[in-house]
């Protein structure tokens, strides 16, 4: 059998060999006179100050945070056909920059894969636009409001304050400076249109007013909670009498001696059901006898409104009028002290010498008083200390009078010595 043996005259006589020969040596000269070919990459970037000076100022960018960067790169075909801009990386500069505003960024452009066969030439644009703002979180009560709610008959009731939950009074809201400080005022505002039969509470949505009460836009900054809960209350009103209340009266001596007139008799009150239900009478802030005197009768005193409730006009004093025609005053240099409830110290001793007084009392008693009538008692258990000099407020006696008091300073300095 003859065996066919290989041989390099038969094989350069081979169609199919000198084919492939060529087609490899085409593909060699082309390679090696390719010529160089530029293609422009598209290249998205994010300006971030995260991790870079600027941050350490508290500065973010507020506008121009998204550029799209254009880099052209030169080379072989080959090289660069399929090139995208996971191959470049692009970079910016914060240097120079120390405070906020509007600036120009430089924009720089390297090879991702550094031995990379291709050249970067050009990159548009060489600078971008951003702005720069202070990052700050403020705080801003929140108030509500309605209009829309009516009751059935206001003369009977009216709605309360709007209540909003503890948490939600207030919020915090962060974002750029100059944004954040455009807000003076977030409103809680309840949209409903109704007669109010009961208390109710309403999903109300916050709006955000400049200095002008335009609303603000705040999708740009982060803000926890667009909507709270607002309760409104409906309140009942209930009419009771005003009684005035007196203090540092001397001893024995009753309310009952006291004649007045007041500016008004009684006050209608608004509130809830429950907060109305145990209200019999409504006291004034107290009066103090040591600033009663025959020329000193007229006093305006703030109500003192349970919680809950407040007047349906509105008004928070009232003027008390006391009766002193009978009474009349007279001025004392009094210079006998006495010290009761001294049962905590060894000793006591009284430092001042003497105080002038107007005693005030009925007419009759104020003429036939002497000063021999009267003393300044200390009540030492009041004394603001257990040992050295304190000062106490000291009370008009007589043990021949009752019905009288001093008025003024009655300031008495004392020195005691613990037991």
């Amino acid at each position: 059998m003859k065996k066919n043996r290989f041989s390099v005259h038969n094989l350069l006589k081979s169609n199919k060999f000198v084919l492939f020969i060529s087609f490899l040596f085409a593909i060699t000269i082309w390679v090696s006179v390719s010529p160089q070919r530029t293609v422009t990459v598209n290249c998205p970037i994010n300006i971030s100050t995260e991790n870079t000076s600027v941050e350490k100022l508290g500065l973010d960018v507020i506008d121009g945070k998204t550029q799209n960067i254009s880099v052209s790169v030169k080379g072989k075909w080959y090289n660069i056909s399929d090139i995208s801009s996971k191959d470049i990386d692009v970079s910016y500069s914060f240097a120079g920059i120390t405070d906020a505003g509007k600036y120009e960024l430089s924009i720089s452009a390297t090879k991702s894969n550094s031995t990379a066969d291709y050249k970067i030439v050009k990159i548009s644009p060489e600078t971008v636009s951003v702005t720069l703002d202070h990052i700050v979180t403020k705080k801003f009560d929140i108030s509500a409001v309605y209009n829309n709610i009516k009751v059935k008959d206001e003369t009977v009731y009216s709605i309360g304050d709007p209540i909003i939950n503890d948490d939600e009074k207030s919020i915090q809201i962060k974002g750029p400076e100059k944004k954040v400080n455009k807000i003076k005022k977030v409103v809680a505002e309840i949209t409903e249109s109704e007669t109010l039969n009961e208390t109710k509470a309403y999903k109300a949505n916050l709006k955000f007013y400049n200095k002008k009460n335009k609303e603000v836009d705040v999708s740009s900054l982060t803000v926890p909670y667009n909507t709270v809960e607002v309760t409104l209350p409906l309140n009942i009103t209930k009419t009771v009498p005003i009684k005035p209340v007196f203090e540092d009266m001397p001893q024995g001596f009753k309310t009952s001696n006291i004649s007045y007139t007041l500016s008004q008799q009684e006050i209608k009150l608004v509130g809830t059901a429950e907060a109305l239900e145990k209200v019999k009478e409504i006291k004034l802030e107290p009066i103090s006898f040591n600033s009663l005197t025959p020329k000193n009768y007229e006093f305006k005193q703030k109500l003192i409104l349970p919680s809950g409730t407040s007047a349906f006009t509105g008004e928070s004093y009232v003027k008390v009028t006391v009766d002193m025609s009978d009474y009349s005053s007279k001025m004392f240099d009094i210079y006998s002290f006495k010290s009761v409830n001294r049962e905590k110290f060894s000793s006591t001793y009284v430092q001042t010498t003497y105080l002038s007084v107007e005693v005030v009392g009925k007419s009759d008693v104020i003429e036939n008083l002497t000063k021999n009538d009267l003393y300044i008692e200390c009540d030492l258990s009041l004394a603001a200390a257990d040992s050295g000099s304190v000062i106490i407020d000291g009370k008009v006696k007589s043990k021949k009078y009752k019905n009288i008091w001093g008025t003024g300073d009655l300031k008495v300095r004392i020195t005691v010595v613990k037991k």
